[in-house]
């Protein structure tokens, strides 16, 4: 049962845990595992989508297109590069610091 669950959602340890909590039997732990991760390395080389990814994909949406691999295909590095760098001497205190840092302006956004 939980190698089957394990190939199907590709949760190996959920698995694990799931049945110990309703065997609560913990003779049976390596056999378990062995059995968890054939399943689990077999149903990876057959799909490498979960029952959960699958139909979600079918629905025509790809959690592997994220919004930061897309932002990163529409713009070029020049575009996102922020080119005021603040120089701290390293005899400066902390304070200095500080007040260099806030009287340069907002950071990380991009232009």
């Amino acid at each position: 049962m939980a190698a089957v669950f394990a190939g199907a959602a590709r949760a190996p340890i959920t698995s694990v845990i799931i049945l110990f909590e309703l065997t609560g039997d913990y003779s049976i732990i390596l056999p378990l595992m062995a059995a968890v991760v054939i399943s689990t390395f077999m149903a990876d080389a057959l799909s490498k989508e979960s029952i959960y990814t699958l139909k979600l994909s079918r629905r025509g949406i790809d959690l592997n297109a994220g919004r930061s691999n897309e932002l990163m295909r529409k713009i070029r590095v020049r575009e996102a590069m922020d080119t005021r760098i603040v120089n701290v001497a390293a005899s400066t205190t902390i304070t200095a610091a500080i007040r260099k840092l806030q009287s340069s302006g907002p950071r990380g956004t991009c232009p």
